[in-house]
């Protein structure tokens, strides 16, 4: 009986014991780690006495191996890296500088004084964008709003160009162009989806691509063969996406399927699907409608924002007028931001103008203001850069508001994701380029 009134005392005692031993076990082994390190680096010290520098790194690198966050140690590399003048691998010692303490600023500038010399203004970008995070700096600030100041001019090449479009935010955009009165279509690559040979054509998707030829519609597969022809003539055919595409027989729209079967021919207009929704007319009201052609809204509104190809919610958000007020509504037909006398369309994830009080200003996609209506005119956030309207010309802003662009031209669109906007400089459609890209 007495073991067994024994055995509740021996538990804890040997619980204790076994914690007193890996506590030793720790102890002794962080005093061996710090034993090797401080090895490391007497080491290095001595190579450097010889002037042996490249051992010395070695030395430095086996220290920073065993700890780290070794600030310093990973500084004295990048040094010693510069003066054999390996400036790759000196970069990447400050970048592992970086990694040890990200609240350090040196590091960020040197690598990005590096990419700006080099005019890889991108990566400079990057780098400072980094900082941003972690480092409160106008020295760094300075430098991003200088660099995303800068930009080119280049000449259009084509009689006219609609903007790049995502469809469900795809990686890649398509622009419809068009030569000698003939419309292609070009993908963001600046490849050539569809050569200018057509009297219409419309956006790639779901393998095949809308197009008029000879005054008829049909689709046509990738490499330019006829695909898909409606069993009756249609005067406009969409791209599909969410298994229906948008066309219109006479003065009527309606939905195809790719057997083009039609369904509910009953429209005043038909817009395409676009992250599972569309925007439709009917007896002079608008609506939205799901991919499973079924109203998400009632036809209750007097306008809905369109893109250059007919669709609404290019980034799931969508501007409707209602009562000569513009809201701002999700996919599901849920109202997200207060009344606004004009709106334009979401350019991408970032901010979107609005117009209230006879001034502009931005809202984001849950429907806050972000900026406060204070500009004479303005258009939507994309890849941080909003255009903005000052004394009729227009220019760039960031999302603090702080000028990147000052106003100069005629006209300035959203950019697009590969950097480039449409531009008016002196009567003449450009294209301007910003070099973070």
């Amino acid at each position: 009986m007495k073991s067994k009134k024994f055995i509740p005392l021996l538990i804890p005692m040997i619980m204790i014991f076994m914690w007193v031993i890996s506590f030793n076990n720790i102890v002794d082994y962080n005093k061996n780690i710090s034993a090797e390190y401080t090895s490391h680096i007497k080491a290095a010290e001595k190579y450097l006495e010889k002037d042996i520098i490249i051992d010395a790194i070695d030395e430095y690198q086996k220290a920073l191996s065993i700890k780290s966050d070794d600030y310093d140690t990973a500084m004295k590399i990048a040094e010693l890296y510069g003066k054999l003048d390996d400036k790759a691998s000196e970069m990447s010692a400050y970048k592992n500088a970086i990694n040890a303490d990200k609240t350090k600023i040196d590091p960020y500038l040197i690598i990005s004084d590096y990419y700006i010399e080099k005019n890889n203004f991108s990566e400079a970008y990057s780098v400072l964008n980094d900082a941003d995070k972690y480092i409160d700096s106008q020295e760094i600030d300075t430098r991003l709003i200088k660099i995303k100041s800068r930009y080119s001019l280049s000449n259009l090449r084509y009689k006219n160009m609609l903007p790049y479009f995502y469809l469900n935010n795809s990686s890649t955009g398509y622009s419809v162009v068009e030569e000698d009165g003939k419309k292609g279509l070009l993908s963001t690559g600046g490849s050539w989806t569809v050569k200018c040979q057509y009297e219409d054509v419309g956006i790639y998707s779901d393998y095949v691509t809308p197009v008029k030829k000879d005054g008829k519609y049909y689709y046509i597969n990738i490499k330019g063969y006829k695909k898909l022809v409606p069993d009756e003539p249609m005067d406009y055919l969409g791209a599909f996406s969410g298994g229906y595409a948008p066309a219109k027989k006479g003065n009527v729209y309606g939905y195809l399927d790719k057997k083009m079967k039609e369904y509910k021919f009953e429209f005043e207009f038909a817009g395409g699907f676009c992250n599972g929704v569309a925007a439709v007319k009917k007896d002079g009201k608008w609506a939205i409608i799901n991919s499973s052609l079924k109203t998400v809204t009632g036809f209750e509104f007097d306008e809905i924002l369109l893109n250059d190809y007919g669709y609404c919610s290019e980034y799931s958000m969508i501007f409707a007028k209602k009562d000569e007020k513009y809201y701002l509504y999700d996919k599901n037909g849920k109202c997200l931001s207060e009344g606004y006398d004009d709106a334009k369309m979401f350019a991408s994830n970032e901010p979107a103008a609005v117009k209230k009080n006879g001034k502009w200003g931005y809202i984001d996609n849950k429907g806050k203001i972000v900026i406060e209506p204070a500009y004479e005119d303005a258009d939507s956030f994309s890849i941080g850069y909003a255009p903005f309207c000052e004394n009729g010309k227009w220019g760039c802003i960031d999302k603090k508001g702080v000028v990147l662009i000052k106003p100069q031209f005629e006209l300035l669109k959203p950019f697009f994701k590969n950097g480039t906007a449409f531009v008016v400089d002196d009567g003449k459609k450009k294209l301007i380029t910003v070099t973070i890209y």
